[in-house]
């Protein structure tokens, strides 16, 4: 028994379509991979150096509040007191 026209047509587009799914896939993995390899070494320096920049600005940010607010309670209490 012969196999029909459409069937044997079908059966080599499936076959195609598969092939350049399972290519794509074999590409995302390489660039991806690559992207690993290569690049997030780099990206954890940079992440670590803003995180240590971080703590410095959190450590200002609390000298000058305290300051800040040093100043306006002494500045209330002289006008209060006088």
């Amino acid at each position: 028994m012969k196999t029909p026209d459409w069937f044997e047509n079908y059966h080599s587009l499936t076959e195609s379509q598969f092939r350049i799914v399972n290519d794509n896939i074999k590409s995302f993995k390489s660039e991806i991979q690559n992207l690993k390899d290569n690049h997030l070494a780099h990206l954890d320096n940079k992440v670590t150096k803003i995180g240590t920049n971080q703590e410095w600005l959190i450590k200002s940010y609390w000298i000058i509040a305290g300051a800040s607010i040093s100043s306006l309670v002494t500045a209330i209490s002289i006008l209060i007191f006088k």
